[in-house]
């Protein structure tokens, strides 16, 4: 067996039992009590105040704060602190134990000659075994001088600055510093991050990455032989004209063994995802990996939180949760620029709070909103961590800012000719100017993180205390009891000194001794695994948050797990197996103990669905973007890009399946009579004819009762009104053999935005009847469409206008069963913003014996239905897809999600005004700028500035008299789920979290290997910049509630992609799977292989 070596942690045995009874005396003491800077020692304040040289109109930086660093500069055992001073001297105080430190600054000689410094690393550069200190500084703007400084350790509590020595005294604008091993050469190189200057010239399309900038672009440094030598170019990395990097953060992202770079950029540009390419470069691939990412990146953190083995990401950005912060702030784009934007190649950025989980595929799902992080408002750092060593990651985030330069009514001042002329020039200050810009102190965020990635707000649970400006921050055990404490480098404030109180729970520390080319084992990874089964992921990297330096150690909190096992990967792939070893102890692990890898590769899972090309098969599923936003500016969400449909039937009765696929405007259908192993177009005349429609749903029946199929489309997308030709459903007779005609005698006149059909002889007289479900009233949203129950009178189709069925709301989805064992097809109709109907058919009449079926009525966005038995009870279950809880919304039966629809300007026009609750009152979703565009007489009216409508509940605005006049539509569910049937009426049960983070807007009913499953999935890009994309559902094949897997761990390749329909089909006895994507051609895999 190995050997290796423990260090016991004094006193723990004492520390747990005293902090146990502490717990169980007063279960209200706070996880973390700040201490006293009289008792620490610590009396750093980064000062920064305004003066005539520069501010913050003249340097948009000017209020970012310094980093602080965390290390064991003496190796006694014991972390010691070095804060970064932007403009006065920096400070490094040394830990002498029970939070009590040493200000050695001046001995030390690290306070630094340069202007502006902003954030700081420590590494061991010369590989020596002593923590050197490197800080970056902006130079060569607005009378900043210096460069980059670093302090070689003199091991004797000195340093001496040597940055000139090792070819990194660099002169640019420096943000913050990486070190890791990018080329597997054994030591530590460098990625230098810098930032752009803010000029509205910059503001062009993505090629200006390219172009080269000295000072601003990001630098790679390489390490030859302790010389550090500028492979910028090398490397592939963008020219840096436009970006403005606030945050690098290095692992390995795509679990690859190689290190990749998370860069933040501030503003329009893009984040920067450098996956390594092995070969000494990187390549760019955000797009690729990310479908979203925040619009003004700040502070990164890189962690695995779900114990999957694969690591998550976190950004921030400065979306207020305070409602008054909120609407007094710009920062939303709108939706034109969003378009614009995208148009000119760069992604889809949202102004909050973004949290990427890892599939392990090259794609992450974002689920900031699900997890409850989005809003912290102007956040800098994020740190995750396990605080309370309770088995889950946890998470701070550092917040606030001198001054808000994004206030509206201070740009609406600064807006004018003579101001803005002094901004760019950044000669002059205007005293008034920055009068006019409010204080953003805000205090700090906790979340405590579970199993389910749903995070507790637990701010004024776990520490005391007030709003405040925080920048930089680092996570460290400075007392050596086994959890987490926390420093913070404020603005203009004492530094603050968290000491954490949770220590009755397991953990593990662990330090590493690596090779004589990294001594601290920079980029190891940790695989420590339970005996409960859960695993605990960590890779070895110190730059995180934002602008700071955290201690090279790995801390781990078990909860009242045990460790059974480590597996420790060094940065050459050589492995340590642990399987005996103290826990609640720091483990130290020496590279010299490391073997050649032992782990085997992992095989390739064989997967359900494989991909199948036909020769003659093919078809754009395109789906055109639709201005609608512009149409109704108050629209929650769009409803003109519903997709494309795919029907399936055998047509020319030879027993072979047939597909067609549906118009999407501009785009003509096709219809595809299949042969032998392929597949031949027909009525190609016909369809190209009426291309101008937009099919949203498409079966085939025989209408006219002639034993053959005829098609019925629903025609709908939103985009045309009134009485259009184009608003029209349309019947296609088909002659038998596969040739289709139009018949526009069949169907009788009326107009609507259609969304999905059903079929069967609902009066029992030998034809097909149908069901014609409405979506919305084009231009009017929110109010409440027309359906239509059509029945067949000898080959002619009529409106049964005495049925309740056409009072259905905005119906999504519709399907037929036999509530009532009477062998006739009742009909299920799920709607947005009503509950889920049951109509029974007695004899053709329906009755809505939704009360009568239904234990409770959840009220909801509701997207798809499909009978199944989902829990393997032998009774089917009603599975019904919603919008999920990734989202902007918030509904509860306490609270439920209001929609106001009335004409509240008395224009002519109604409006739909959508509000949600917080802390009890009801606010509108939408800015000034957003309603006033909307109704700008009556906004522009009543409030002048954007202070006069901040925090006003959404009565303030419009008056109880007129909310009173409006109709008023209510959700109290958006989670996806399903009715169980309990005591004869079906009651509603949410599906597990995991599948509420996107909408279930698909649910098809499909045979694997002779059993019964399902197939979830769904999302929706048609939505206002608000929203962002509801892109994150996972998507799941499920046989029952306890076994389902995810699409992609079975070969479907829809992650990130808007899947509009999903359909079966059987060729020569093989069954294929056709998946609708937008904009992209429709793909066919192949499953039951073995039959």
């Amino acid at each position: 067996m190995m050997k290796i070596q423990y260090y016991m942690l004094q006193n723990k045995a004492f520390c747990i039992f005293f902090l146990t009874m502490i717990t169980s005396c007063n279960l209200k003491t706070p996880l973390f009590t700040e201490i006293d800077p009289l008792k620490s020692g610590i009396d750093f304040i980064n000062v920064v105040e305004d003066n005539e040289k520069v501010n913050i109109l003249d340097y948009l930086y000017f209020y970012n704060g310094g980093g602080v660093a965390a290390g064991d500069i003496n190796n006694d055992g014991l972390i010691d602190l070095f804060f970064v001073s932007n403009l006065e001297e920096n400070k490094l105080y040394l830990n002498k134990g029970d939070f009590k430190f040493h200000d050695i600054s001046e001995k030390a000689k690290i306070k630094g000659k340069s202007s502006w410094n902003t954030g700081v690393s420590m590494v061991d550069i010369n590989n020596d075994g002593w923590l050197d200190i490197y800080v970056c500084s902006v130079v060569g703007i607005h009378g900043f001088v210096g460069h980059n400084e670093l302090y070689i350790n003199q091991q004797d509590g000195t340093f001496k600055e040597q940055a000139s020595s090792y070819g990194l005294a660099i002169q640019n604008y420096s943000t913050s510093s990486a070190f890791f091993d990018y080329d597997k050469d054994g030591d530590l190189d460098m990625y230098l991050l810098n930032h752009g200057i803010h000029n509205t010239s910059n503001f062009f399309g993505v090629e200006r990455r390219d172009s080269y900038n000295e000072m601003s672009s990001d630098k790679f440094y390489k390490n030859e032989n302790g010389q550090f030598i500028d492979v910028t170019m090398e490397t592939n990395l963008f020219g840096g004209e436009v970006g403005y990097g606030l945050a690098v953060c290095i692992n390995d992202i795509n679990s690859d063994g190689w290190d990749d770079i998370y860069v933040s950029n501030d503003f329009f540009e893009d984040d920067y995802l450098y996956i390594n390419q092995k070969n000494g470069s990187f390549k760019e691939q955000s797009h690729k990996y990310l479908s979203q990412t925040s619009q003004f990146s700040m502070g990164n953190d890189i962690s695995d939180i779900n114990h999957d083995g694969l690591v998550d990401i976190i950004t921030l950005d400065m979306l207020p949760e305070d409602e008054k912060v909120l609407k007094n702030s710009l920062g939303e784009i709108n939706y034109n620029s969003l378009v614009r934007r995208k148009s000119l190649g760069y992604n889809y950025q949202f102004p909050r709070n973004h949290l990427q989980i890892n599939t392990g595929v090259d794609k992450f799902f974002e689920i900031g909103l699900f997890s409850g992080i989005s809003a912290t408002d102007w956040s800098w750092a994020p740190v995750f961590a396990d605080f309370d060593n309770d088995g889950y990651k946890d998470l701070v985030i550092s917040n606030g800012i001198y001054r808000r330069p994004n206030d509206a009514d201070y740009i609406k001042y600064v807006s004018s000719e003579q101001i803005r002329t002094k901004i760019n020039n950044t000669r002059l200050v205007d005293n008034l100017a920055l009068e006019k810009m409010p204080r953003g102190d805000v205090s700090n965020y906790f979340f405590k993180g579970n199993k389910d990635l749903l995070f507790d707000n637990v701010s004024d649970v776990w520490v005391n205390q007030k709003p405040g400006l925080s920048n930089g921050v680092v996570s460290a055990d400075l007392d050596n009891d086994g959890d987490q404490d926390l420093v913070f480098n404020n603005f203009n404030s004492s530094a603050t000194v968290l000491k954490n109180n949770s220590n009755n729970n397991n953990f593990l520390k662990i330090e590493l001794i690596g090779d004589d080319k990294n001594h601290f084992g920079i980029g190891t990874k940790i695989y420590a695994y339970a005996n409960n089964g859960k695993l605990f992921y960590e890779q070895l990297h110190t730059t995180r948050g934002f602008l700071s330096s955290f201690p090279h150690e790995i801390n781990i909190g078990l909860g009242q797990s045990k460790l059974d096992s480590l597996l420790i990967v060094w940065p050459d792939k050589k492995e340590q197996h642990l399987y005996e070893f103290p826990q609640n102890n720091m483990l130290l692990l020496d590279y010299k103990n490391a073997t050649t890898a032992l782990t085997k590769p992992h095989s390739k899972k064989s997967q359900l669905f494989t991909k199948h090309y036909f020769n003659k098969l093919s078809h754009l599923n395109t789906e055109k973007s639709f201005p609608e936003f512009n149409r109704e500016k108050l629209m929650p969400y769009g409803v003109t890009q519903e997709g494309s449909p795919i029907a399936v039937a055998d047509v020319n009765n030879d027993g072979k399946d047939d597909v067609f696929f549906g118009a999407s405007k501009g785009i003509a259908a096709s219809l595809f009579i299949s042969s032998k192993n392929n597949f031949t177009k027909s009525s190609r005349t016909l369809f190209e004819s009426e291309k101008q429609y937009e099919d949203v749903d498409a079966i085939f029946r025989d209408i006219d009762n002639d034993g053959d199929l005829d098609l019925f489309i629903v025609s709908g997308g939103g985009e045309y009104q009134g009485n259009s030709k184009y608003s029209r459903d349309r019947v296609y007779l088909n002659d038998g053999e596969g040739s289709f005609s139009k018949n526009t005698e069949v169907l009788p006149q009326y107009y609507h935005n259609g969304s999905v059909v059903v079929s069967d002889d609902f009066d029992n007289d030998g034809d097909e009847d149908f069901f014609v479900g409405s979506r919305s009233v084009t231009n009017s949203f929110g109010k409440m469409p027309e359906s239509y129950l059509l029945v067949n009178e000898n080959g002619r189709l009529t409106i049964d206008s005495d049925q309740p069925l056409s009072d259905c709301g905005m119906v999504t989805d519709a399907l037929l069963f036999d509530f009532d064992n009477d062998n006739d097809k009742d009909l299920i109709v799920v709607s947005e913003w009503s509950e889920v109907k049951a109509y029974i058919n007695n004899n053709g009449t329906f009755v809505n014996y939704t009360k009568n079926i239904f234990s409770d009525t959840p009220k909801g966005l509701w997207q798809s239905v499909e009978i199944f038995d989902i829990d393997k009870d032998g009774i089917n279950e009603i599975v019904v897809g919603n919008v999920g809880l990734n989202s902007k919304f918030s509904a509860s039966d306490l609270n439920p999600l209001k929609m106001y629809v009335f004409d509240f300007d008395e224009n002519g026009q109604t409006e739909s005004i959508v509000a949600v609750a917080k802390e009890d009152n009801y606010y509108t979703i939408d800015s000034k700028d957003k309603l006033q565009s909307q109704m700008p007489e009556l906004i522009r009216k009543k409030f002048n500035s954007y202070n006069d409508i901040s925090g006003k509940t959404v009565s303030d605005i419009f008056g109880y008299s007129i909310l009173n006049k409006a109709d008023l539509h209510l959700v109290n569910e958006l989670q996806s789920g399903y009715f169980k049937m309990i005591d004869n009426k079906y009651k509603f049960f949410p599906f597990p979290s995991e599948f509420q983070w996107g909408p279930i807007s698909n649910i098809k009913k499909l045979l694997i290997r002779g059993i019964p499953h399902i197939i979830i999935t769904g999302s929706k890009s048609d939505l206002p910049p608000y929203q962002g994309l509801w892109i994150s559902q996972k998507g799941f094949l499920i046989e029952s509630l306890d076994k389902y897997s995810q699409l992609h761990e079975n070969g479907l390749e829809i992650i990130h992609k808007e899947l509009t329909d999903i359909e079966t089909m059987t060729i020569n006895k093989r069954s294929f799977l056709m998946t609708g994507i937008s904009n992209e051609k429709i793909e066919f895999y192949n499953y039951n292989k073995t039959e």
